[in-house]
């Protein structure tokens, strides 16, 4: 193609099903350009992990990606039905090259999308992108690789049993009543058995995925069902997850939501009156409300302000140490 362009946008690749950049054709040209641009690194072995959300069109684009993948010498494995922060944690401790995440996160079912990660478990930086992407309208094959693409069930359980050491011994649940909210999406399975396993008594709504029903009117974009049943069910919290669980929105037990900025408010400052930070700053992107500067500047923390999306943040933390 003698195109040429931005194709990455602020959370990875992201559109409708089967149009655009998200053809099975195009996911399949996208798998032969990461691989192509040694973002995993170049050795003869490379591997890399795959996961998707309830959607019913990413296994399709999974098969694709990894058939993409494959023309290229980088075989893949999948973890099936899994959280973002899953895929990303397993592919940094897991011994693979990269990793991609299937995904639109609050989107509606007709839409999907492609988080690419490098190997650390953290999303490429703009010079990587910029090479996928310069090799991706380069490729003009306009077909779709063949390949197979290989499930293990274990690296989901893996993955919640690390949630559930990590918060043991120090956090026990036994006797709080969680309201949760999946939005029918990637931690559907997850999330429940992680918190029941921290000793809550769960109640699971809409963590059902049938492929069509992912963030339709719950998750963390639509929390009224999860209102409701925590007001009905003597409930102490209610979390509601977005469709690939890097999202979340609390209620407290009186139903009421509590947004980003409370909960950032809530943490910071039980933080500095219980374990002072040692750098009393917290990251924040332009969309965080002013009353939490105000909050927080009460407490001696300040805000360090960066622009939309979760890899912004993660820059800043590194920048600033």
């Amino acid at each position: 193609m003698a195109m040429e362009g931005k194709i990455f946008g602020t959370d990875g690749i992201r559109g409708r099903f089967d149009e655009g950049w998200l053809t099975p054709e195009r996911v399949s040209a996208l798998g032969r350009a990461i691989a192509r641009a040694d973002v995993g690194g170049s050795g003869e072995t490379r591997r890399a992990l795959i996961a998707h959300d309830g959607r019913a069109s990413g296994p399709v684009l999974e098969r694709a990606i990894a058939a993409g993948l494959d023309a290229e010498g980088v075989a893949s494995v999948s973890a099936g039905l899994l959280t973002t922060p899953g895929l990303a944690w397993l592919t940094q401790t897991g011994n693979y090259d990269l990793g991609v995440m299937i995904s639109a996160s609050h989107n509606p079912a007709g839409d999907n999308g492609v988080k690419v990660f490098s190997a650390s478990g953290e999303k490429l930086d703009d010079e990587a992108e910029a090479r996928v992407e310069e090799l991706l309208w380069a490729d003009d094959s306009g077909t779709e690789s063949s390949g197979e693409v290989s499930f293990d069930a274990a690296l989901a359980e893996a993955y919640t049993a690390y949630l559930r050491e990590q918060a043991c011994p120090d956090l026990d649940l036994s006797g709080v009543r969680v309201a949760l909210d999946c939005a029918n999406g990637a931690g559907s399975y997850v999330a429940p058995a992680a918190l029941e396993g921290l000793g809550a008594a769960v109640t699971s709504i809409h963590c059902a995925p049938n492929g069509e029903n992912i963030n339709r009117g719950c998750g963390s974009t639509h929390p009224e069902d999860l209102q409701a049943t925590v007001r009905a069910g003597d409930h102490d919290i209610g979390i509601a997850l977005d469709g690939d669980g890097d999202r979340c929105i609390l209620v407290d037990e009186r139903g009421d939501l509590v947004h980003g900025d409370g909960i950032m408010t809530v943490l910071a400052r039980w933080r500095m009156a219980n374990i002072p930070y040692t750098d009393p700053r917290m990251v924040a992107t332009v969309m965080s409300n002013r009353g939490l500067h105000r909050a927080l500047r009460e407490v001696g923390v300040e805000v360090v302000t960066v622009g939309v999306g979760d890899k912004q943040v993660v820059d800043a933390l590194k920048s600033e140490g």
